[in-house]
């Protein structure tokens, strides 16, 4: 019988886990530069509004950022100018480790879905 073959990820295919710490700055806006990223948001002390932009900052259309709260607050999801954010039940985490995941699926269209 053969051997499976193991074929490794070319780095291009790795996400890269970024450590955002946030004391006093409850606001975070995405940027082209989260594009396919995980990041780890923390000491945040309530809440932390987590902004998706609209066309004017241009993800493109599959673009995923994967969001997880560290800490004992909230994330919430907002949208920014023409921006529409779709959620089956609102766009925020309930809990510490709660992890969401963006996903742009048109122009000015976002799907938020995790939270557990």
């Amino acid at each position: 019988m053969p051997q499976p073959r193991l074929i490794p990820f070319p780095p291009s295919t790795l996400i890269q886990i970024v450590e955002l710490q946030v004391p006093g700055h409850h606001k975070v806006y995405l940027t082209t530069e989260d594009h396919n990223k995980y990041l780890r948001i923390r000491d945040a002390g309530d809440s932390v509004d987590l902004y998706v932009p609209d066309n004017d900052i241009p993800f493109p259309v599959g673009a995923v950022i994967t969001v997880e709260q560290v800490g004992n607050f909230n994330i919430n999801v907002l949208a920014v100018g023409g921006a529409t954010i779709h959620a089956a039940v609102g766009a925020s985490t309930p809990a510490q480790y709660s992890c969401i995941q963006l996903i742009k699926i048109a122009p000015n269209e976002w799907v938020v879905h995790g939270g557990v």
